[in-house]
């Protein structure tokens, strides 16, 4: 994402057949559905910049990614993280 983008609009992303990788970038917020149902997804790597991931962002995702939460050097995160994020996490196969 471009610098200026600070928020993945609702299904942004959602039932994208072809996304392997996101570079969030300094994205902050992080909406519904935006990224929901990604088959090809490999990882994720989130920047210290994210404040929120509301509900269902990740709905239906591998389970088995790998996802990290980058902080800032001496600081912890502070991201709110709606508990229905990442429901439904697949085994892929």
């Amino acid at each position: 994402f471009p610098d200026k983008v600070k928020t993945v609009p609702p299904h942004a992303f959602e039932n994208d057949t072809q996304l392997e990788e996101i570079d969030f970038n300094k994205i902050e917020d992080i909406e519904p559905y935006a990224f929901a149902h990604l088959k090809k997804i490999q990882q994720l790597e989130f920047p210290p910049t994210l404040k929120s991931i509301k509900e269902h962002a990740f709905k239906n995702i591998p389970y088995s990614i790998p996802y990290h939460f980058s902080d800032k050097p001496g600081e912890e995160s502070h991201t709110k993280i709606a508990r229905n994020a990442f429901p439904y996490f697949y085994l892929r196969h």
